[in-house]
């Protein structure tokens, strides 16, 4: 059993205040100071054999945030066009539930670890600016409801096989939420060689990003790149 409870006070960046405009985004050196209050109670559950060990865990999680700083892609009246700049939200309300399993197995010389996350959050502006606003209540610009990470590595000796899965909710573009970015899921793969070499280790790697060639958007306007196929080689210094 875990819980917690915390104030919070995010101190403005100088991002946040002075970016200097640069024909696509700008600060805002009018923005106020987060303050809120956050908590959260969940539980686990530790179970280990011979050669099995798992961990569940659930959490609750809740915080409501006077003046969030929130980035958005808006009009600008002073530049007549349209830029990403930060402003500050009235009064938000934060809330959801995660789960994570893990799993650890050994068989035979081989290692399997897994883990699934999953996350549900509700991230809404609960601010009305007049009797035609439009905003109060819904989510907040790209923060997905939905969001589930899961991975697997098969591990012997000094070789790796490993596979990751990310699951993204739609995202809204628009504090109407009337405009959005489609759900997407990702499917990477890796496999690894490790080696000793002067008493230090050598890891080769390669591996397949956007395995499916999945066509997706992180921000709007800006498409991801597709497939992508690399090698890396990574070398670390062992201390005698």
């Amino acid at each position: 059993f875990h819980g917690s409870y915390n104030h919070n006070y995010h101190f403005l960046t100088m991002n946040d205040l002075y970016w200097e405009y640069d024909g696509n985004a700008k600060g805002n050196p009018n923005l106020k100071p987060e303050i809120g209050y956050s908590t959260e109670i969940g539980l686990s559950y530790d179970k280990k054999y011979t050669a099995f060990e798992h961990n569940l865990s659930a959490t609750i999680f809740y915080s409501k945030i006077q003046d969030w700083i929130l980035w958005q892609y808006d009009f600008d009246e002073n530049l007549n066009k349209l830029i990403w700049f930060p402003e500050n939200l009235k009064n938000v309300e934060r809330k959801g539930i995660e789960f994570s399993l893990e799993n650890n197995y050994h068989l035979n010389g081989i290692q399997f670890i897994n883990n699934i996350n999953y996350q549900y959050v509700r991230a809404e502006n609960k601010f009305e600016e007049n009797i035609i606003d439009q905003t109060k209540n819904k989510q907040l610009i790209y923060v997905p409801e939905n969001l589930i990470n899961a991975s697997l590595s098969i591990l012997y000796k000094k070789y790796g096989l490993h596979f990751f899965y990310n699951f993204i909710d739609k995202r809204y573009t628009t504090s109407s939420n009337t405009d959005y970015l489609r759900a997407y899921q990702l499917f990477n793969v890796k496999v690894s060689r490790g080696f000793k070499f002067n008493q230090n280790l050598l890891d080769l790697q390669l591996g397949i990003s956007n395995l499916t060639n999945e066509d997706y958007q992180v921000i709007s306007g800006r498409p991801m790149p597709r497939r992508i196929i690399s090698m890396t080689l990574k070398y670390r210094f062992l201390q005698k």
